[in-house]
């Protein structure tokens, strides 16, 4: 093992060590493939888009992002009636089955796994280029955010001593106030969900990517931390989740996990195939 590499699981571990003082919960994770992508939902990051060519907004961007996300839920929960199942028909079940197939939510993955997400960091980057893992406290978030000690569970029933995660879902009215970001546990999980001990944080109506919320509290505070994957730690990171079983089929268990495993193994095989070229045509020394 590099010492660059050593160095990247040193600093994993003191961070794990360090979060798991202030909390009871592990520390949850995301990986990017590319360090300028934001901690921002697919929702907020749908509106902005939509809304980026109107010279002239005639409402505001929570405005738009309540009604945009109304459309897209009805939308979606009319279409797809016939091919949810009894879970997958529930109001926050329509919610995570948008979110599996890519249809904008205010939810944003993570994972109880370092591994998943430095694969999903490590995945399909380009070689030379450098990735990031966000690692976050859910606990201290929510504490920040809602002020309420541990993860907010995404059921049906809300009690009077629960938060009314309502004013997250579409189907209901705008809420009064600004909604803040909080960390969340579904009440339900599909293969891929359990394979990638899934987790998510359900955003708030800010714009702001997570990291630059509360005037950037969260990462001054060490709620969130960003861990960079250095660009020339490429190869050596592809051989290590191979042999440590962290493989696209480890985290896609199904058709499209196979047709991914088939994809690494085609990109392994051209970079061997390289490697002994260049060892072939290497110049060899004078006797």
């Amino acid at each position: 093992m590099s010492k660059q590499l050593d160095d990247l699981l040193a600093q994993v571990l003191a961070i794990d060590e360090e979060m798991r003082r202030t909390s009871a919960t592990m520390p949850w994770y995301r990986g990017h493939g590319d360090p300028r992508w934001q901690l921002v939902s697919t929702l907020h990051r749908h509106v902005n888009h939509m809304v980026e060519p109107i010279a002239h907004p005639p409402m505001t961007m929570v405005d738009y992002l309540y009604a945009e996300y109304k459309t897209l839920y009805r939308t979606f929960k009319d279409q797809a009636w016939p091919l949810l199942d009894v879970w997958g028909r529930s109001e926050w079940g329509v919610i995570f089955a948008m979110q599996h197939y890519g249809i904008p939510t205010r939810l944003l993955d993570w994972t109880e796994s370092f591994g998943c997400a430095l694969f999903f960091a490590h995945h399909n980057r380009v070689k030379g280029t450098q990735a990031t893992v966000w690692a976050l406290d859910p606990e201290r978030l929510n504490e920040k955010t809602i002020e309420q000690n541990g993860i907010v569970s995404i059921d049906e029933i809300t009690t009077a001593d629960s938060i009314n995660t309502h004013h997250w879902h579409p189907r209901y009215a705008q809420a009064s106030t600004d909604l803040p970001t909080m960390a969340v546990s579904p009440m339900f999980a599909n293969t891929r969900m359990l394979a990638q001990r899934s987790r998510f944080t359900l955003s708030g109506d800010s714009f702001s990517p997570l990291d630059r919320q509360y005037n950037g509290a969260f990462v001054r505070d060490r709620i969130l931390i960003k861990i960079d994957i250095p660009a020339d730690l490429h190869d050596e990171l592809d051989d290590y989740l191979r042999v440590s079983g962290l493989r696209p089929f480890t985290f896609f268990p199904d058709l499209e996990g196979l047709r991914l495993e088939h994809e690494a193994r085609v990109r392994r095989s051209f970079r061997e195939l390289d490697r002994f070229a260049s060892h072939a045509l290497k110049p060899k020394a004078p006797k």
